[in-house]
């Protein structure tokens, strides 16, 4: 019997990327001049307070548009920001469309603060029939997107420069700064372009750099082993037993991890919605292969090299 053939939306995929494309440059910019110590960007920020947030989605896109040097910053974070995430989907669209699962195209959501964008998802028509091409769609994504940014990380960690910096206490103000965090691969990598990063040394990312460091973010977050990321398929495709005893475990972890950064308990308050379940596949007596196991074994590798305790933090500095 002929299978029918998929029927996408590429009319909604291409207007929210478009929109995205736009958002990112724009609110990427912003997210930009907030981190370097060199710099002070006079137009505003997307981090004012609740009742700027309205103005600032109208007046930063404007400028940034406007301004040649302004669009030309965005656009170094924008592009190779979508490259890598729209790599990362269709790590999982590929892998669908090889095993016939039926899912949509890759869709981008625009946000008009921090870094523009809340991700991209796909989303999955039907239950996935085996743990073998459960694997292969959760494992697809990370490891395409880690490839894709790879090139953008050394490029931009290359071209990024050391400054100085004096950090002051809270009480005596000073220009704040936001401050990307470190995994250890970004650390190593760092050591070897720049060597070590003593006290009251600062990176001053480049735009494909800080480009690269939301995706080994996004990457990180999508390798929890738990729900329905990345992390809780591949998990669940190598033993459903292991995924049940390590879901509450991997919950509290994150529940901890809320104390060094407040933004682990978002994360862990979305997942206490949808983690607890996990979609059973149609038919799970097929075991994993012995191939598949040993790349799930790079994936947890990889999860360690890419996470970051403290993504996001603030600091008090005297230019």
């Amino acid at each position: 019997m002929p299978t029918s053939r998929p029927r996408y939306n590429w009319l909604l995929a291409t207007a929210l990327f478009a929109v995205t494309f736009i958002t990112t440059t724009s609110f990427g910019t912003v997210f930009f001049y907030s981190i370097r110590t060199d710099v002070v960007l006079e137009i505003g920020s997307a981090f004012d307070g609740p009742g700027e947030i309205f103005s600032s989605m109208i007046r930063i896109p404007l400028e940034v548009w406007a301004r040649p040097e302004l669009r030309r910053t965005g656009l170094s974070f924008s592009i190779p920001l979508l490259t890598i995430l729209l790599c990362h989907e269709l790590g999982h669209f590929f892998a669908c469309r090889k095993h016939g699962i039926p899912c949509t195209l890759p869709y981008f959501l625009p946000a008009p603060l921090l870094i523009g964008t809340a991700g991209a998802f796909i989303r999955i028509r039907s239950r996935i029939p085996t743990r073998n091409q459960l694997f292969d769609v959760g494992a697809a994504g990370p490891i395409a997107g880690l490839l894709a940014l790879l090139p953008f990380l050394i490029y931009g960690l290359a071209n990024s420069s050391v400054e100085r910096v004096l950090i002051l206490d809270e009480s005596l103000g000073g220009y704040w700064l936001l401050v990307p965090g470190q995994s250890l691969a970004a650390k190593f990598l760092v050591y070897v372009l720049h060597g070590p990063m003593e006290s009251g040394l600062m990176l001053n990312y480049h735009p494909c750099a800080l480009a690269a460091w939301v995706g080994l973010l996004v990457t990180s977050l999508n390798l929890v082993p738990v729900g329905q990321l990345d992390g809780g398929h591949i998990l669940y495709a190598v033993s459903p037993l292991w995924y049940r005893r390590m879901r509450p475990l991997v919950l509290a972890a994150l529940a901890l991890l809320g104390f060094l950064w407040a933004g682990w308990w978002v994360w862990f308050a979305v997942l206490l919605i949808v983690a607890w379940r996990h979609p059973p596949v149609l038919y799970p007596a097929e075991a994993l292969d012995p191939r598949r196991r040993a790349v799930g074994f790079v994936t947890l590798l990889i999860l360690i090299a890419v996470f970051m305790p403290v993504p996001l933090a603030d600091l008090a500095v005297l230019l």
